[in-house]
């Protein structure tokens, strides 16, 4: 086995890999013959590297038999990153994790953003879990220059060829090039970071409206305005209605807009 030649720019607080992981779960989906209507999916954060179960229900027992049983293939992580949900907040499964050494950190309501590893793999198991799995394991991401399975076990995964006609691998190697070409593109979406300083009046994402998708046009995108009344780490600020009528609220920066 060849030892994999590679390393990871920026400094981070994961000492190797299995480190961190984090979690979510994908569905309801239509109940299946084994009885299960979701997907625990978890994702190392330093490779990419995904790994996805089947489970019926969301529950604290669920998460625990499911995190047993990525222990017993991957060891026991140091942290876990997760959202609010009931399965992971609950007395039993903290427990459970404090009894094993693992820290478990919770992100904000609404702030998907900051367990992106797993969302982003979120959206590809849309379109297959089973083929998503496979593929996703041996694609070079960007993000490395390696395929998490190469990353993983130092060596690249063999895939399975259906058909070795020569004119469709040829077709495939012309499909490869156009994505690779289309994946080199620059990108559209902005990556500048919106920044606010104390006291200026800003625009809050509603809340009950997710970001980029409007159930009801004749409801408010935005409410407000609020004031900014302190600022904290990592692009979140601590703000107040300006009419004085609700409680001051700690946001990220992804939910709020200057006021023009």
């Amino acid at each position: 086995m060849v030892k994999p030649q590679y390393s990871f720019d920026g400094r981070s607080s994961i000492s190797g890999l299995f480190h961190v992981w984090q979690f979510d779960y994908l569905g309801p989906f239509p109940v299946s013959e084994n009885g299960n209507r979701y997907v625990l999916n978890f994702v190392e954060v330093l490779s990419g590297y995904p790994f996805a179960k089947a489970v019926s229900d969301t529950t604290a027992i669920t998460a625990i038999t499911c995190l047993k049983e990525l222990c017993s293939l991957f060891g026991v992580p140091g942290k876990i990153i997760s959202d609010c949900d009931k399965g992971f907040t609950s007395s039993y499964f903290r427990e459970t994790c404090e009894k094993m050494g693992i820290k478990v950190e919770f992100i904000p309501a609404y702030q998907p953003e900051w367990v992106g590893f797993v969302e982003g793999w979120n959206r590809t198991c849309r379109y297959g879990i089973t083929k998503s799995v496979e593929s996703y394991r041996a694609r070079v991401h960007s993000r490395t220059g390696k395929s998490p399975h190469y990353l993983l076990f130092g060596v690249e995964a063999r895939l399975p060829i259906i058909n070795k006609d020569d004119e469709i691998l040829e077709g495939n190697v012309e499909l490869r090039k156009a994505e690779i070409e289309n994946s080199n593109r620059e990108s559209r979406s902005s990556s500048i970071v919106p920044q606010f300083e104390v006291g200026s009046f800003v625009l809050v994402l509603n809340s009950k409206i997710r970001k980029g998708h409007i159930w009801d046009k004749k409801k408010p995108r935005y409410d407000g305005p609020y004031r900014i009344i302190k600022k904290l780490e990592k692009n979140v600020y601590l703000v107040i209605n300006e009419f004085g009528k609700e409680k001051c609220r700690v946001l990220r920066g992804g939910r709020v807009r200057g006021r023009c």
